[in-house]
């Protein structure tokens, strides 16, 4: 199961799924989170044909793919998401995930999402870093 918000990085976190090899009648279900509140059908509009963008690179890759749009705060959405389809993995980006569809920004470090998910969810959980972390990153420590 991919979890994705209305960010930049989702794209980034279906590349890091689409790089891989998979074997043959591979599933993959890329779940999106929006909270409680007004529809904006413009934003709605842009929010599904960026999921179907999304299940297009993975289906080109071969596997199966199915996407949605939930409504919820984002860890009970995806817990419940991926115990429902017996998902073996959750990906997700490291902070993109603590924004939703029609929602602002929380942080930058490794979201509260992603922490959550870690420590509660009933399988495996990737966390997708971007490709370009600046030196910042990559310091050690003092």
């Amino acid at each position: 199961m991919i979890g994705v918000a209305e960010t930049d990085s989702a794209a980034g976190v279906v590349q890091a799924v689409a790089d891989r090899f998979w074997p043959v009648a591979t599933k993959a279900s890329i779940v999106a989170f929006r909270k409680s509140g007004p529809r904006d059908p413009v934003r709605d509009s842009a929010a599904t044909l960026m999921l179907e963008r999304l299940a297009g690179k993975l289906r080109a890759k071969g596997l199966e793919v199915s996407s949605a749009i939930k409504h919820g705060q984002p860890e009970e959405v995806f817990l419940r998401e991926a115990r429902e389809i017996s998902a073996d993995c959750i990906f997700l980006d490291s902070d993109g995930s603590d924004h939703g569809l029609n929602d602002g920004f929380y942080g930058r470090s490794l979201g509260k999402v992603a922490a959550a998910l870690v420590l509660a969810a009933h399988c495996s959980v990737e966390v997708v870093r971007p490709k370009n972390l600046t030196d910042e990153y990559l310091k050690p420590a003092a």
